[in-house]
């Protein structure tokens, strides 16, 4: 597979990793793009790139005169990973920030003030890790998702790493497991909640992300989570059992879409998810953004 993993800014301290697994796209691009256009003050950028074979290199060398012509540090590295938490694990190596934020090619900050309300917030002193809520993307529609209290933390992640920042030096002594496909990044923000690590919420959006990645299979999402749970050295019961009945429920949706929903006509499918989203409150972007 054509792998590429985009890099590292260092905003007043803060540096922002962005991650993709696939070949450059017009959301990928976007997304450099963007960083481009919003930043003012000093950012350092770093693409690594999983050894692709495409253009993908070549693409994004384009853009370094336009980083040179805002005086920001860019770099290209393309080598070879054991996947998208390797990948996570070099390119943190690279940061020298105090903080870090993980972000994937195509998720957006939810506005160009974001770094700098984060970097100025008193919170900071005291925290290990800062988390705010996020706006999930699906093509033309967006939903704003609200941060779960931290207790919800043993059940599954209560925010998403793009509205996270973490204090280096804790990823730096936790590197993400290289067992886990999907669901890492919980397994280390879990160890660091039984460890009694310092989380302190931001009442804002950080990112709009798209939900169409690598941890977009619920099923299997659940299935790595119930593994981390029953390797944590804090058993919990409860918790485990829980994620044990979703999956049972998961087994019995994918029973119902193999025997009725496939026969239902694909129009009456459409209408019944469009409904069914607005419902949960998904908007299209003129209605999201007004």
């Amino acid at each position: 597979m054509i792998k590429i993993y985009d890099c590292l800014l260092e905003f007043r301290g803060v540096f922002v990793l962005l991650l993709g697994r696939h070949a450059i796209t017009p959301f990928y691009l976007s997304t450099i793009i963007l960083l481009l256009s919003t930043f003012l003050i000093y950012i350092q950028y770093i693409i690594q790139d999983g050894a692709s074979s495409d253009q993908t290199v070549k693409i994004a060398e384009s853009f370094v005169q336009a980083f040179a012509e805002k005086e920001i540090p860019f770099r290209i590295i393309s080598q070879k990973d054991q996947g998208i938490y390797d990948a996570m694990n070099k390119a943190r190596q690279e940061a020298q920030g105090e903080w870090i934020l993980y972000m994937n090619a195509g998720d957006f900050f939810a506005n160009g003030k974001i770094l700098s309300l984060v970097s100025k917030n008193e919170c900071l002193e005291m925290a290990d890790i800062v988390y705010g809520d996020v706006i999930r993307r699906d093509k033309d529609m967006y939903l704003y998702i609200k941060a779960r209290t931290l207790e919800t933390m043993r059940l599954g992640m209560p925010f998403c790493h793009q509205s996270s920042f973490t204090r280096r030096k804790l990823l730096n002594l936790f590197p993400f497991s290289l067992q886990y496909r999907i669901c890492s990044d919980y397994r280390f923000y879990l160890q660091m909640y039984h460890e009694g690590k310092k989380f302190v919420y931001l009442p804002m959006a950080i990112a709009i992300y798209d939900i169409n990645g690598i941890s977009s299979d619920a099923r299997a999402n659940r299935k790595e989570r119930l593994k981390i749970l029953e390797k944590m050295p804090v058993r919990d019961e409860e918790a485990i059992q829980r994620v044990k009945g979703w999956l049972e429920q998961d087994t019995r949706k994918k029973f119902m879409h193999e025997h009725f929903w496939r026969f239902i006509p694909k129009k009456i499918r459409q209408k019944r998810r469009s409904y069914l989203r607005k419902k949960a409150g998904w908007k299209t972007k003129e209605e999201f953004f007004g």
